[in-house]
């Protein structure tokens, strides 16, 4: 079958980059013939690319502090540039491209719409027509979501909205199980199926093959953040003074704090910062799978209050709920347990809502 995938490919986000990836690669190996529907939302472009006006607004803003500022935003200017070019050549090199005019063109038998945050609206400034379906297509295709995820719940006065564009796919499927209750409760006439996210369905030593070894000789622990937070930082530097090891950061934003060795680093480097770490720290969902999945000691630390579910449904599912903290006086040794008769449960249910459209 010819299948569309719509999701955040363009934006240079670790996770983003790789899930979407991994989703391509997952129905290629089932025989499909997948492609990435080169659609990019502007909004969320913006905030990906390498001029950053705002932040150039900000420099210039101060006379006094111009000469400081500018220092720093040149240093970080050159890095972003940088890692902004390795994350075009990913996209180029491992993703099979179509334009959006192969949707009428080049008919898909299926067009699937996430994994990712695709129905989170602060990220899509507002409903974003292609991620809820509502685009022209042949009356042929078939439009699903595959583990669509929203973070934050809509506002009430939407639901009718959501109701109306949920309706008209032919399937639903969402990667959190906090999502599927609530999609459930809220609208029980559809049906929402649980799966997991596209990383965790494609073999664990395919992600080892494709990271590349840090440029460090000693150990060192792995921090990553993709939303920029003191208290996380903070955290994940008192766990590493406590046990007098060398802090690594590493951030999705280019201007946070961010370690010369890793402030470039391509998705397959981002890769082998976390596999080859003696221990990761993070508050990022796919940072914490990739932990996860090679089998490193790891702390998951709460955002938003501890409300952040996407976080929670991981550590829950693998039954590693003593690794999610909120500060570094709840560290405690990790128990290494054996993930692979769950992942191949998760990867029974991503092929169970799947083969209701690629086998026929």
């Amino acid at each position: 079958m010819r299948v569309g995938i719509l999701t955040f490919h363009r934006a240079h986000n670790y996770g983003a980059v790789l899930q979407c990836f991994a989703l391509q690669q997952y129905l290629i190996s089932r025989g499909d013939d997948a492609y990435v529907i080169d659609y990019n939302n502007k909004d969320l472009w913006s905030f990906y690319h390498w001029r950053d006006k705002g932040y150039e607004k900000y420099v210039t803003s101060n006379l006094f502090k111009f000469p400081y500022r500018l220092l720093q935003y040149l240093h970080a200017k050159k890095k972003h540039i940088i890692r902004y070019y390795k994350f075009v050549y990913f996209q180029k090199r491992y993703l099979r491209l179509a334009p959006v005019d192969s949707i009428q063109k080049s008919p898909y038998d299926l067009i699937l719409i996430g994994s990712d945050q695709v129905w989170n609206t602060t990220i899509t400034h507002g409903f974003d027509m292609y991620y809820w379906g509502q685009f022209d297509h042949p009356s042929s295709t078939k439009v699903a979501t595959y583990a669509a995820s929203l973070r934050e719940l809509w506002k009430v006065n939407d639901y009718g909205k959501v109701y109306n564009y949920l309706s008209k796919l032919d399937g639903i499927s969402v990667r959190e199980k906090s999502t599927q209750y609530f999609l459930n409760n809220t609208f029980p006439n559809l049906e929402v199926s649980y799966v997991p996210d596209p990383v965790l369905l494609i073999p664990v030593n395919h992600w080892k093959k494709m990271a590349k070894k840090p440029p460090i000789k000693s150990s060192y622990y792995f921090f990553y953040q993709a939303a920029k937070s003191k208290k996380v930082l903070f955290t994940a530097k008192e766990i590493a003074n406590q046990r007098r090891a060398n802090l690594i950061s590493l951030s999705a934003d280019v201007k946070a704090i961010n370690s010369d060795e890793c402030h470039t680093a391509s998705p397959q480097e981002f890769l082998g910062w976390i596999l080859y770490a003696d221990m990761v720290i993070t508050s990022s969902f796919h940072a914490l799978i990739f932990s996860i999945l090679f089998n490193k000691d790891f702390y998951a630390i709460n955002l938003n209050m501890g409300h952040d579910d996407r976080i929670r449904n991981i550590v829950t599912m693998f039954d590693l709920e003593d690794r999610l903290i909120d500060d570094e006086t709840q560290c405690k040794r990790l128990i290494q347990k054996d993930n692979k008769d769950l992942v191949k449960q998760l990867l029974d249910n991503a092929n169970d809502y799947l083969s209701k459209f690629l086998n026929k």
